[in-house]
This record gives structure tokens, C-alpha cells and sequence, in this order.
């Protein structure tokens, strides 16, 4: 990785070199230092050069997360303006050079500096995983250019399903990865880890396509890697119909009452995919103003499952799909809800007192379910949404192999998981498999036979062009 930081470095220094116009060589010092920046904000927040889910990610909704970043954004600038200078200054040397040793070294100093820039350009495409692989993957998913095949889309009309009306309760929790259920976090989550121990129990991978919020969603409900051509989070927005299958059509044929609970649900156009999937009801924000506007432009955690706790003591006779969203574990620090300090200490870091927060919530309306005797006919499915969203922290450093999990009340023989082979791309029947929900379609994750992972990373440009194509838009 740190070669093709310095790739880039040299490439970029001595090409802006041949340029002895102030005017331009600054405009390419500029645009140089802001690509090196992006590629190392990416590798701060994924571990990974750009790639397609930092240029998802990057677009103008997302400035309403900007003020959780105001450090990191601080910094991005100052290196942007000292890299910038350090090409301008580095790059004008030869200039300094006499006229006359310039006319004869001419040709000896243009032919170095155009070895080094092809030399430079060898290893950003000779590296694994580097800058190069990055740019070819958005490139490919963006243009979404491969053949969808005949029958890939079925009619819903003819999904034969069988259900047992048990309720389905997801709860996805921000960031909440497998190193939070860690021995050494142990204080900060000790209610997970105990449940942990008395519920069905699996570790999860996640696969590309699913690490982050909207996309981990979209796969819970349909099965497939959030891979899509456009323009980012912009792309969801104005969907009115997906003709992909999802587990809301297949639980719609047993007439279940279905809820999306998150802070803000028009983020992203999270509102209208759930929309176009056939989610009843979508509530978040401030709840039309019950509550206090806090972050994301929505409210706190603990009023969304206040308010799951609410539909589920109003419930009728119809079975129940609630899908839960929690953010205050949301990178880089999480935030403080100051309601939930009457219930747990506010510690000397944010996303430690995020994490017991989150612990406390979890396991108080599992207690709620008990008490009200909803467990027994209801299938809970406890998850994190994706790896959060840093390399370097804390209370993930030094916690073993990263990874995500998934917990449910559910016992173990009523669920088809290859332990060996458990991705998040197999949560759709297996969400459905718990609650006994019987059914004659084949998800994506059915048809694979090797790792999903290589499966994945094989046929992304495959696996955007049939999200495409499953997606009809509404006229502006």
C-alpha cells in the first residue's frame, strides 16, 4: 500500500515537472494532492484504496454525516494544502537550473523523468489490491456493462409460499463487529456477550457489496450485493419498483404487517427502495415530531425501539416483519445519547459509551419481548449492518481477525448455514428458514457452489447490471 502511495507520489511530482507555468504546474499540484488525499481518506476509513464503495459513498448527501468527521475533514485539508505545496516547490527545481546546463541536459533530464513516471505507473499496475484494481472495479460496477440472463426476473405471482405466522424482528446494529463482543470489550458489551452464550450463535463474513449501511439492508432483503451504476446513495432515490424478489414479497403472501425503524429514513433514498419492495410502513426521523431532532437529522436510538416496542404492544392478528436500524455506534467515535446516561456511565471515549449504550438497549427489549411473551412466537435476528468503518481503533486493534456475526433465538437445525461459507448474502433464507416461512424461490446465495466471496469479486459488473435492470424509476 505505502508503494503505491509513493507511485503516485512520483509520478504525479515529475510529470507536473515538465510544466513550467505557474498557473498550471499549481492546478496540477492542487489535482494531485486532492487523488493522493481521497486514496489515503480511503485507506483510513476501509483499509482499501478507493473502490466502488468509497465513490458510493461519495456524493453530496453524504456532507450530512460531516459533522461526525469535523477532525478528520480538518486534516484532510491541511495535507491537501502542504501536499499541494510540496509538489509545487518539489516539482519547480529543474527550473532553477542555468539556461545552460539545461539546453545540455535537456534530453538526459526529460528521459529520467519519463522513466520514472513509466517506472512509477509499472508498479501501480502490478500491485494487488492497489490503486489500479480499485479504479478497474468502479469502473466496471459504474458501467454495469454485461448481459443479464433470460429468467433472472420472475413473476411474483407465482412465489408459493407457506407460513407458520411466527413474527420476524431484525435488529442491525451500526458497526457493532465482532471485535465489540471481544474479551478485552468485554465491560462494554456484556450483555451481548451473555446472549451470545444462551442464543443460537454464528460468526458472519461480510462480503463486498454489503459494508455499509444501505447496502447490508438491501442484501437482507433480496440477497444481492449492493452493487449499482450512477451516482451513489443518489441512486436509490424516486425507485418505484424492483422487480427482484425480496423477503417482504415473499412474506406479503402471508399477509405480514412489515416496519423499517432508523433514525433517518430518507437518507440515501432508504425510503424509497423500501418503498419499491413493498414496505407498509417506514417511520424514523423525528417521528413527525415527537421527538428532538439529534444526529443524522433524526432522533436517538432509544426512541427507535421505543417505538418498536409501542408497535409491538398495539399488535393485531397479523404476523409482523420489523427491521430495526441503530446508528450511535457510527464511525469515528460514535455519538453520546445524554437520555441514555441515567442508564449507563458516559466512560472517557464516545464510542465506548456508544457500545454500552447499544449493549443496554439490546438486551432491554429482549426483556421486553420475554416479558411480553413474544419470544416464543417470534423469530429474532441480531446483526451487525458492517465492519466499522475504520482500520485503526482502539477497541478493535489487537482483537484478532475482523469479522461480523449474527445471533437468534432460533435453534440451530431450523437454519441452513454453511458455517464454513456464511455470508451476508445468505441472511434472506435464513431469516426466512427461522420463522418457518416456506417458499419456492432461489436466492442468489442457493446457486453458488464456491467461496462467495470469489463469487462475488468474479461477477460484479454482472451482479450491478441485474440490480440495474431490477429497479424502474419514477418519471421527475
Amino acid at each position: 500500500m505505502i508503494l503505491n502511495i509513493i507511485a503516485v507520489f512520483v509520478a504525479s511530482l515529475f510529470f507536473i515537472s515538465f510544466f513550467r507555468n505557474k498557473i498550471v504546474k499549481g492546478s496540477l499540484s492542487i489535482l494531485a494532492s486532492l487523488f493522493l488525499c481521497l486514496e489515503i481518506s480511503s485507506l483510513y476509513l476501509s483499509g482499501q484504496f478507493i473502490d466502488y464503495q468509497y465513490v458510493f459513498h461519495f456524493n453530496v448527501t453524504s456532507l450530512r454525516m460531516a459533522d461526525g468527521f469535523v477532525y478528520q475533514i480538518f486534516i484532510f485539508f491541511i495535507s491537501l494544502i502542504g501536499i499541494s505545496a510540496l509538489f509545487y516547490f518539489l516539482s519547480g527545481l529543474t527550473d532553477k537550473i542555468s539556461p545552460s546546463s539545461l539546453k545540455k541536459y535537456r534530453w538526459y533530464i526529460i528521459a529520467s523523468k519519463t522513466i520514472m513516471i513509466i517506472a512509477s505507473i509499472f508498479v501501480l499496475l502490478s500491485t494487488r489490491e492497489g490503486i489500479y484494481d480499485g479504479a478497474k472495479e468502479v469502473y466496471f460496477v459504474m458501467r454495469a456493462d454485461a448481459d443479464v440472463p433470460d429468467g433472472i426476473f420472475i413473476d411474483k405471482k407465482d412465489l408459493e409460499v407457506s407460513c407458520k405466522g411466527k413474527n420476524i424482528i431484525i435488529i442491525s446494529l451500526e458497526s457493532f463487529e465482532k471485535a465489540f463482543l471481544h474479551e478485552s470489550n468485554k465491560t462494554l458489551s456484556p450483555n451481548l456477550r451473555e446472549l451470545k452464550n444462551s442464543w443460537t450463535y454464528y460468526d458472519m463474513h461480510q462480503n463486498e457489496g454489503s459494508n455499509w449501511t444501505i447496502a447490508s439492508l438491501y442484501t437482507a432483503l433480496t440477497g444481492m450485493p449492493g452493487f449499482f451504476p450512477g451516482l451513489g446513495n443518489l441512486f436509490f432515490r424516486n425507485t418505484k419498483d424492483c422487480r427482484l424478489v425480496s423477503v417482504i414479497d415473499i412474506l406479503n403472501k402471508c399477509n405480514y404487517e412489515s416496519y423499517h425503524l432508523s433514525v433517518d429514513p430518507d437518507f440515501a433514498g432508504t425510503d424509497s427502495l423500501l418503498e419499491s419492495m413493498g414496505v407498509e410502513q417506514i417511520q424514523g426521523g423525528t417521528f413527525n415530531g415527537k421527538y428532538e431532532e439529534l444526529n443524522f437529522k433524526g432522533t436517538s436510538d432509544k426512541n427507535i425501539f421505543a417505538e418498536a416496542k409501542e408497535i409491538l404492544s398495539k399488535k393485531g392478528d397479523r404476523p409482523i416483519f420489523l427491521y430495526l436500524s441503530t446508528t450511535q455506534m457510527h464511525a469515528p467515535d460514535g455519538y453520546i445519547d445524554n437520555e441514555m446516561l441515567q442508564f449507563v456511565e458516559k466512560l472517557d471515549y464516545s464510542l465506548k459509551t456508544a457500545t454500552l449504550s447499544t449493549d443496554w438497549l439490546v438486551e432491554d427489549f429482549i426483556s421486553f419481548l420475554n416479558n411480553k411473551n413474544l419470544l416464543e412466537n417470534s423469530a429474532v435476528y441480531i446483526y451487525p449492518d458492517h465492519l466499522f468503518m475504520s482500520k485503526d481503533n482502539r477497541l478493535i486493534n489487537n482483537t484478532g481477525e475482523r469479522g461480523l456475526w449474527m445471533m437468534t433465538n432460533v435453534e440451530k437445525d431450523k437454519l441452513p448455514i454453511d458455517t464454513s461459507n456464511f455470508y451476508q448474502i445468505d441472511l434472506p433464507r435464513i431469516i426466512l428458514a427461522g420463522a418457518e416461512v416456506k417458499h419456492n424461490f432461489v436466492f442468489m446465495a442457493d446457486t453458488i457452489k464456491e467461496d462467495k466471496s470469489v463469487f462475488i469479486n468474479k461477477n460484479k459488473a454482472l451482479i450491478s447490471a441485474i440490480n440495474f435492470a431490477s429497479t424502474r424509476k419514477r418519471k421527475e
